[in-house]
């Protein structure tokens, strides 16, 4: 397209609408929902930090915990990656806003006379990362090539020191963050904090809302990188996503037993993948649609539920 051609509505209008969204949350902040409108107290107060999961136009996870009467505090932005989460001092900044807006909140302060008593503070903290740091081009570091010795697979190794070593890292880095501030604003250290773990996606080559103008496809290109094809070898690569997903599933468990305020939330079981009604659940590779970001924040609720309640 020559820069001189005015841009196509489809180029434009999703950015326009989550640009008014964002507007929107800071026009009417979430805590000033319909159901506070009717003077029905939230559930509780949720801190997220995260990706698009947690932020994506339309559906996603915060939104629809928000429907449910959670008073949700975000952070998250899509595109975040787990490592700038952890590191980057312009997000854990945000973060921390975020813990100090809610103590103040509270009327008690955070300093001065009885400030070691300790305060109102979230109900939990959410994660949600994990798939900027090895989506797009990055995916095909964790694919062997399919005329590589043993064919196409996983790359056992370097999905090890990935997942189970770089991002793990920086999730215990982020928790101990979470804690600190915590400790700082709320007199504690032990707030229950829920990191959910991804579905496996299909690698279709589907971009976001399907055009090939906007962000993605994800994860075929790196497939087609190492040798495979999407539509002669599609299970093959799908096979070859779940055991990377499940991977990371993997260590995401292990964190959550080693680690007492993690908990870890399982979201496969309400994600289908197959050729047949994959669609019904996906809006393109890496994230589900409006019906199964539901089920996702479902899921969550009840966890947080039988864990603070």
């Amino acid at each position: 397209m020559s820069q001189s051609d005015a841009l196509p509505p489809e180029a434009i209008e999703p950015y326009l609408a989550h640009g008014r969204r964002l507007a929107q949350d800071l026009l009417h902040p979430p805590e000033l929902n319909v159901k506070a409108a009717l003077h029905e107290e939230p559930k509780g107060t949720l801190i997220a930090e995260g990706d698009s999961w947690f932020d994506y136009p339309g559906a996603d996870v915060v939104r629809c915990l928000r429907e449910m009467n959670w008073d949700v505090r975000s952070v998250a932005r899509f595109g975040h990656d787990v490592e700038a989460m952890a590191f980057e001092a312009w997000q854990l900044e945000g973060l921390r806003r975020e813990c100090e807006r809610l103590a103040r909140s509270s009327g008690l302060g955070i300093d001065g006379p009885g400030d070691s008593d300790v305060r109102p503070g979230p109900t939990a903290f959410l994660i949600s990362g994990g798939g900027n740091d090895i989506a797009g081009p990055e995916f095909a570091m964790l694919l062997e090539h399919a005329r590589s010795p043993g064919g196409a697979r996983a790359a056992t190794e370097v999905m090890d020191h990935v997942l189970g070593v770089r991002i793990r890292n920086a999730l215990l880095s982020l928790t101990g963050s979470i804690q600190e501030f915590s400790q700082r604003y709320f007199r504690r250290d032990d707030i229950p904090i829920f990191i959910h773990g991804y579905g496996n996606a299909r690698p279709t080559g589907r971009a976001f809302k399907g055009i090939g103008l906007l962000p993605g496809p994800w994860l075929a290109p790196a497939f087609e990188r190492k040798g495979l094809d999407r539509d002669g070898d599609i299970e093959a690569m799908t096979l070859i996503v779940s055991q990377v997903i499940g991977h990371y599933n993997a260590v995401l468990a292990q964190l959550a037993r080693s680690v007492p305020v993690l908990h870890y939330v399982d979201v496969r079981p309400v994600l289908a993948n197959s050729a047949d009604d994959y669609r019904s659940d996906w809006q393109d590779e890496m994230h589900p649609s409006a019906a199964a970001f539901s089920r996702i924040a479902e899921l969550l609720d009840s966890s947080i539920d039988s864990v603070v309640r």
